[in-house]
């Protein structure tokens, strides 16, 4: 090897960031990295010479010359991949944060970022996996059409004061993010919301462990020109909760609110295991008249009876043919599901208390108590109940 240029195949002692990046070579030629910042960090790997210029995007392709987080075209360094999914490591996500000492993570919101905008070009088939560590978001990592996103071990997305960790949809241009998928991930930290969808169509979010100081869980809220949107989703196996003992730094609380929803959500699916949430555990509020908000419901609340919470398991106002069933409340301390003002919505199979106000064709089947009011108009009641108005 002659300083800067790789004439024939080796194993560089350097690293794939700062060593591969300033190193040219010839076609053919195969290199080996140590790692990406440092040995051992898993972000090395077996890198081929392509003389044909392509896109840097920092992980699957180092363009010779080109600085981090540039896409401009060159020629560089393939790595050799197995065809899986995509690993945050290899774009040089480190999971070295420390939330007690608030060290660490410097690398971990550009280059998860980076991972998930080289998956446009990597093909319908990948996925970007994230690995174990603990993971500094410093800003909202944005999930577009068709990408799957998920943890392999026990990875932590630890939010520094952001607006959300992560976004399904776009803002500017305000678009929809279709077959998105999520799972297996904990979202810690502090900020307005963990999981922010804006506008979602066939998209799946599963296995969700999140805490912190959120002012929402997940939310989805009104776009101008397009309206807060998830069609055809599921949000399985959802937890808000904080175990003490499980990590090994203090408790970063629980979200003020769960589930936040502004818009339609159409034939979308919402299994909840929720544990101390001080205000709302599920709130729809139908603002859009031109959408349909339905919405299929079940899983466990247990409020906690904060001092000053608004309490409520689940609030539905305007919803349109939702659906709640096999849904386990207790400890709230106003309402378990409070009804307001919505069209057909059915309450089956649940140890809750309802009340209803404004309400048409609302059904309650199985639960343990209604609350009605005289404004309301078709409201069925199945299965011995006491009632009260």
């Amino acid at each position: 090897m002659v300083a800067g240029a790789l004439l024939e195949s080796e194993v560089v002692g350097m690293l794939a960031d700062e060593g591969l990046r300033a190193l040219e070579g010839e076609a053919g030629v195969v290199a080996v990295a140590s790692g990406y910042h440092g040995p051992g960090d898993r972000g090395g790997g077996v890198f081929v010479w392509e003389d044909a210029p392509s896109a840097n995007d920092d992980g699957t392709f180092i363009a010779y010359g080109v600085p981090y987080g540039s896409n401009v075209a060159g020629p560089g360094w393939r790595r050799q991949t197995d065809g899986g999914a995509l690993d945050s490591a290899w774009f040089g996500a480190l999971g070295d944060y420390d939330p007690n000492t608030a060290t660490g993570g410097d690398y971990d919101t550009a280059a998860l970022q980076r991972a998930l905008d080289a998956l446009n070009s990597a093909g319908p088939r990948w996925a970007l996996e994230i690995p174990d560590g603990i993971y500094k978001v410093t800003s909202t990592l944005q999930l577009r059409t068709g990408q799957v996103l998920r943890g392999r071990g026990a990875p932590i997305l630890w939010g520094v004061a952001v607006d959300s960790i992560i976004r399904i949809g776009t803002l500017s241009p305000a678009l929809i993010s279709d077959a998105v998928r999520i799972s297996d991930l904990t979202l810690l930290g502090s900020g307005t919301c963990a999981l922010d969808v804006y506008a979602a169509a066939d998209c799946s979010a599963e296995r969700i462990y999140i805490g912190g100081t959120f002012t929402y869980g997940v939310r989805s809220h009104i776009i101008a020109g397009l309206g807060g949107v998830a069609y055809n989703c599921r949000f399985e196996f959802l937890r808000f909760s904080y175990q003490a003992g499980r990590y090994p730094f203090a408790s970063p609380a629980v979200p003020t609110n769960g589930v936040h929803i502004q818009g339609a959500w159409t034939a979308t699916q919402l299994r909840v295991d929720w544990f101390a949430v001080p205000n709302y555990s599920v709130y729809m509020d139908q603002v859009d008249p031109a959408g349909i908000a339905s919405l299929s419901l079940q899983g466990m609340i247990q409020g906690a009876g904060f001092s000053g919470g608004t309490g409520i398991g689940v609030e539905l106002r305007g919803a349109v043919r939702a659906r709640i069933r096999d849904l386990y409340c207790e400890n709230n301390a106003t309402y378990d599901v409070n009804l307001v003002d919505c069209f057909a919505t059915r309450v089956t199979s649940s140890e809750v208390i309802v009340r209803e106000r404004g309400c048409t064709g609302t059904v309650v089947d199985q639960v343990m108590a209604l609350d009605s009011d005289t404004t309301c108009k078709g409201t069925v009641v199945l299965g011995g109940m006491s009632t009260g108005a």
